[in-house]
């Protein structure tokens, strides 16, 4: 879990106080009210991870009209900055994922912080977005 451990070191260099380890597998980012998770693939060192929750189906006015709007929004990631929408059937969440080599972020603040940032900008448009299809429906838009 190298990689993991200086990718959080990286991340507290670039969001003093905003980080807090889960386990030896990841930590979370409290970026303005908006919690990243970070982690590591299948235990693998390479490959980072990092979601960000959006919602619940159960609040939507809608589900089928949002999963529409989601399913766009993951076609050739137009949509989601090169994320991904999904749901989890363990939590009941619709989720915003992103995959990063896990190695070129970690030691470089800078980079971390600009993944952090685009990943914060494309959560809170689709929490928006969410939040639109909760209050009427599709109808909204």
């Amino acid at each position: 879990m190298q990689n993991i451990d200086r990718l959080a070191e990286t991340a507290e260099s670039a969001w003093p106080g905003a980080v807090e380890r889960i386990g030896e597998e990841g930590f979370s980012l409290d970026a303005g009210g908006l919690k990243l998770l970070f982690y590591v693939r299948g235990g693998s060192d390479e490959t980072g991870l990092c979601r960000a929750g959006i919602g619940s189906p159960a609040e939507l006015a809608d589900p089928g009209a949002f999963a529409e709007a989601a399913l766009e929004g993951n076609f050739f990631w137009g949509g989601t900055g090169g994320a991904t929408l999904s749901y989890c059937a363990a939590d009941g969440g619709v989720h915003l994922t992103d995959s990063f080599a896990a190695d070129a972020l970690a030691g470089d603040p800078q980079a971390f912080a600009s993944f952090a940032d685009g990943m914060v900008r494309a959560a809170q448009d689709w929490r928006l977005r969410f939040s639109l299809y909760a209050k009427a429906g599709k109808e909204a838009l």
